[in-house]
């Protein structure tokens, strides 16, 4: 079954599975923003600021837990309307010449 991911430049938002939200309730920490992640570029993905949305943290990785959908919003790429669910947010990385890297927002 294929599982639907979301993009915003270079994050990616998929969805977890129950089994692993219990584990990031149990044992991660509530991050107080709406912040996601800074791009290199210094533009901002985060949530809308009308949101009941709740972003955890686990081992460095952060998770968008969302029973109403939120958006994801950034300066120079369009608004992603995420369904209700919760969400890994991860950081997508290229492979150029042998070498590993960030994606460069």
């Amino acid at each position: 079954m294929a599982v639907k991911a979301y993009r915003q430049g270079d994050v990616c938002l998929v969805p977890i599975d129950e089994k692993r939200l219990a584990e990031i309730k149990e044992k991660g920490k509530v991050v107080k923003t709406r912040l996601l992640r800074k791009g290199e570029n210094g533009g901002l993905h985060q949530l809308e600021k009308e949101t009941k949305a709740v972003i955890y943290e686990l081992d460095g990785v952060k998770y968008v837990l969302s029973e109403d959908g939120v958006g994801v919003v950034h300066g120079e790429h369009a608004r992603v309307d995420l369904p209700p669910g919760n969400y890994e947010v991860r950081v997508q990385r290229e492979i150029s010449q042998d070498r590993e890297s960030f994606v460069r927002d």
